[in-house]
């Protein structure tokens, strides 16, 4: 899975990077793979497992991820667990059970210090154009959603640059 239109989403590094999940049995297991790829990289990759020709001379010009593969890889498992909050949500989701769902209260929102209905968010972000690419006001829909999650926290001005492979275990605790 990946996020193609990382716009104006900026992280710490760069206002371009998407983030994309790459699940199955010869993934490999427990390594951060700091080498840079793009949409078209997973595209190609994509294309290369599928043995289907590149869809386009860009998808032929950029190499396929194999760095994020071990074909010696021989344990893996897979659940998928879906947080309560897109149960009311019209996506193809399985019916929901102990053994795939998340509560409400995990994860998804426990970094919110506030927590809103649709009203309030209608209110805040209903009157933005989101019927065209590129004419959403980025700006404020990025302030509105951290005052609506974050309450009177700071909105971040500067990026760290810090080095976020490193310590991972304790930069990712919630």
């Amino acid at each position: 899975m990946i996020e193609d239109d990382a716009q104006d989403g900026p992280d710490h590094v760069d206002a371009h990077r998407s983030v994309a999940f790459v699940a199955g049995p010869y993934v490999r297991q427990g390594v951060v793979i700091s080498k840079r790829f793009t949409t078209v990289s997973m595209v190609r990759t994509i294309e290369d497992i599928l043995g289907v020709r590149t869809s386009s001379l860009f998808s032929a010009a950029v190499s396929p991820m194999t760095e994020i593969f071990d074909p010696n890889e021989r344990t893996w498992t897979y659940r998928s667990l879906v947080p309560d909050i897109l149960r009311g949500s019209d996506l193809p989701l399985p019916p929901a059970s102990a053994e795939n769902s998340l509560p409400r209260t995990t994860r998804v929102l426990a970094y919110a210090d506030h927590q809103h209905d649709a009203t309030y968010w209608q209110k805040k972000l209903g009157d933005m154009d989101y019927e065209v690419e590129d004419k959403l006001d980025t700006p404020r829909f990025n302030r509105e959603l951290w005052r609506g999650m974050m309450g009177k926290r700071s909105y971040p001005r500067f990026r760290s640059g810090q080095d976020l492979r490193r310590n991972r275990e304790v930069l990712l605790a919630p």
